[in-house]
């Protein structure tokens, strides 16, 4: 016989491996935290407010009320977990002449076009800003590699020169 899959545990399978953040990602974090954690007595006031209205199965105002408690609890929950597994970038450590986790690299394609990406986790990534996670098909194929290398990623298959690792 299977057993069901509820619907909290779902959200608790995701990755639970180390983060790599700057130290002003984990402060923006706390910040958000921290926010977080003051609007939660306003909701449960909320949830409380509404209770009064009556029969809960018709009662729309309690049911919202509840769902918007529900999602600071898990947003909560998430982010001390992200702070909890997360690993500042030690600036000094990325000085190497080898692509790592918060190494800025500049890399042309075989059009020519010359680009420069930061490398940090899925959490910082922005790609429009030039911010890209190291689990990304080009941030994975740029990991370990040295000025000068060539790689290939993408779903064209694309080929770069890596020109430059600050």
């Amino acid at each position: 016989m299977r057993v069901p899959t509820r619907k909290s545990d779902q959200y608790k399978k995701r990755d639970s491996g180390p983060i790599y953040l700057t130290s002003e990602a984990l402060e923006k974090l706390k910040r958000k935290l921290k926010r977080l954690e003051s609007a939660l007595p306003v909701a449960i006031a909320e949830v409380e407010r509404t209770k009064e209205y009556g029969d809960f199965s018709e009662n729309e105002e309690y049911k919202a009320a509840k769902r918007k408690m529900r999602a600071i609890h898990y947003k909560i929950a998430e982010l001390k977990s992200s702070i909890a597994r997360s690993t500042v970038i030690n600036k000094n450590r990325t000085s190497s002449n080898e692509i790592q986790i918060g190494s800025t690299v500049t890399i042309v394609d075989s059009d020519g076009n010359e680009k420069t990406y930061k490398i940090l986790d899925s959490i910082e990534s922005n790609p429009s800003k030039g911010v890209i996670s190291y689990k990304s098909p080009l941030g994975m194929s740029l990991m370990g590699k040295k000025t000068g290398d060539n790689v290939r990623a993408g779903i064209r298959n694309t080929r770069y020169k890596i020109i430059k690792i600050e």
